[in-house]
């Protein structure tokens, strides 16, 4: 079966208040380290009550449009060595970090 383009996707029935892009961003964990954006999660949290609203209003239009910025797809992949021996692959998994803004945008979708 053909499967329509993520970008051609509207997801549009979603919708977030202010106070809930305010909780999300207030409960980052400071201690997580920077994605691909350069942000520090300890930025966003220390100014939620000024992003929340550019950030509601970010949200909600690429939710109705179903366009979401390209840097938001970003991610670092680091392997992590499991066990057996080092030189061959498999004895390793990858680990996947995302921006901070993005794993907000997530947990919205996911409480809804």
């Amino acid at each position: 079966p053909e499967f329509p383009a993520l970008d051609a996707v509207s997801i549009g029935f979603l919708s977030f208040s202010e106070e809930e892009v305010h909780a999300e961003l207030s409960s980052l964990d400071i201690n997580k380290g920077l994605g691909p954006d350069g942000i520090p999660p300890a930025l966003l949290k220390l100014c939620s009550r000024s992003l929340m609203a550019p950030l509601t209003t970010i949200f909600n239009t690429s939710l109705a449009s179903g366009v979401f910025p390209s840097v938001w797809r970003a991610s670092y992949v680091t392997p992590i060595y499991k066990s057996g021996r080092r030189e061959r692959i498999e004895h390793y998994r990858g680990v996947c970090t995302i921006s901070s803004i993005p794993k907000v945008l997530e947990k919205l979708v996911v409480k809804q």
